[in-house]
């Protein structure tokens, strides 16, 4: 009977402990839930202009604080970075060129239900982007234990040619006397380079002259010019 009596405890003891650990293993424990969402200009932008890239998150949780987080842009190779526009709740931030990453580690640990806004200035470098080009912007925001939170945007390039000559006199032109004219050929605004170029090549240039002048020669600086010729047949 004795040996009965304690093995009755026994069974009891242990039915209690699997009931209390079934209990304990129900209950579900809190995570902080990562939010973020990336933002550009939707209207093409000029090549050679900076624009901003807004990068908004959140750590949407009442009690639980985000460890370790961290936020990375991934920037498209024919972007040019410019520079990175931090918040408060940075700990310290960068740019990989080699990797063409930027990224923003956060204090440590990131209060429950923590909001704010960083940026990136970034631009289409001028000349070589050809017009209608699309650069999309990937974003990772993550923390230990939480689930990795990603987003995207996109923006398109515009560019055209800007091709500006201007002929000019040197002295003042005289029957019988030697004149002097030139030429000055700029791709954008003359003396300025201006934002929403595309570079040109192969250029040509063709000049005829009066049916009453008689070319003389050609006196020009050699940057930039290739060749020049002139054509007896069709005076130019």
């Amino acid at each position: 009977m004795k040996l009965f009596s304690l093995n009755c405890l026994l069974c009891r003891t242990l039915f209690l402990l699997c009931i209390s650990l079934l209990l304990w293993s129900g209950q579900s424990v809190a995570q902080v839930n990562l939010q973020l969402s990336t933002s550009a200009p939707t209207a093409a932008q000029l090549t050679g202009d900076n624009f901003r890239i807004r990068l908004k998150y959140r750590a949407a949780s009442t009690d639980q604080d985000a460890n370790d987080a961290r936020l990375e842009v991934r920037i498209p190779p024919s972007i040019v970075f410019k520079s990175i526009q931090n918040s408060p709740h940075i700990a310290s931030s960068g740019y990989d060129s080699v990797a063409h990453l930027a990224w923003f580690k956060f204090v440590d640990p990131l209060a429950a239900g923590t909001t704010g806004e960083i940026g990136l200035r970034v631009g289409f470098p001028n000349g070589i982007t050809p017009d209608g080009e699309v650069a999309t912007f990937s974003s990772t925001f993550s923390a230990e234990g939480a689930r990795s939170k990603t987003s995207s945007a996109s923006v398109t390039a515009e560019a055209t040619p800007k091709l500006n000559i201007l002929k000019y006199y040197i002295g003042q032109p005289s029957v019988g006397n030697q004149t002097v004219y030139g030429f000055t050929i700029c791709n954008g605004e003359l003396g300025e380079e201006a934002y929403g170029s595309l570079d040109l090549g192969s250029l040509i240039l063709s000049d005829p002259l009066p049916a009453n002048a008689t070319f003389v020669k050609f006196d020009y600086d050699t940057e930039g010019i290739i060749s020049a010729s002139y054509d007896n047949a069709t005076h130019t």
